[in-house]
């Protein structure tokens, strides 16, 4: 789990974001409120990150390179968010981007 704030890791991640080559496929992100519901429960991000990542993948054709592209970000994202967001997190930026599978952090 990770678990740095963004104060202290916000250099790092800007670099890593600045350093990103631009491609023609799609860049996904997802921004989360992670702050738990009226009844101090944590939400669960899942069901509503399948329902809106199939939808979306409607919108590519198939198959396509991008469509790949896609699917493998929504499966990044949805892994990070079951397992790489801090609890105590109030919000968080999951961006994939098609990077190697050990640049994708969240940022809380």
């Amino acid at each position: 789990m990770i678990a740095e704030p963004l104060s202290r890791t916000a250099e790092a991640s800007l670099a890593r974001l600045m350093a990103f080559d631009c491609t023609a496929f799609p860049v996904s992100s997802v921004y989360l409120n992670t702050e738990p519901d009226g009844h101090r429960r944590a939400t669960d991000p899942q069901p509503w990150l399948h329902r809106e990542f199939k939808a979306l993948a409607r919108t590519f054709a198939a198959p396509s390179p991008e469509l790949h592209s896609f699917e493998r970000d929504a499966e990044r994202i949805i892994e990070d968010a079951a397992s790489k967001i801090d609890p105590a997190a109030h919000g968080v930026a999951l961006l994939p981007a098609a990077a190697p599978a050990d640049s994708s952090r969240p940022f809380s």
